[in-house]
């Protein structure tokens, strides 16, 4: 393989990539709903969504904190449902 045989492979590799990743950037926006709108309010200005009460987020080490030091609680055993449910099979039979 020539050495510009080997650059026009890897340009069409590139080229492949980035067609790619600018059709899900593009599908991206096709499919994602559009913004909501709506009357304001105390929480709403119309567009975004606000705390009425200004709060503190916490960061990853306040959050590893709480994951090492949470109290879990009492976990029932799981429980079995008591709802049947019914799915047609292939050839027309059904089962539970």
């Amino acid at each position: 393989m020539t050495k510009s045989k080997g650059a026009t492979i890897v340009l069409a590799l590139l080229g492949i990539a980035g067609a790619a990743v600018g059709a899900a950037v593009a599908a991206g926006f096709w499919f994602s709903a559009p913004k909501y709108k709506g009357p304001h309010s105390d929480h709403f200005d119309g567009e975004r969504f606000l705390n009425i009460k200004p709060t503190k987020h916490a960061g990853p080490k306040e959050m590893v904190k709480w994951l090492t030091n949470r109290d879990e609680g009492h976990w029932d055993a799981w429980l079995v449902p008591s709802v049947r449910f019914e799915v047609l099979v292939p050839g027309g039979a059904w089962a539970e």
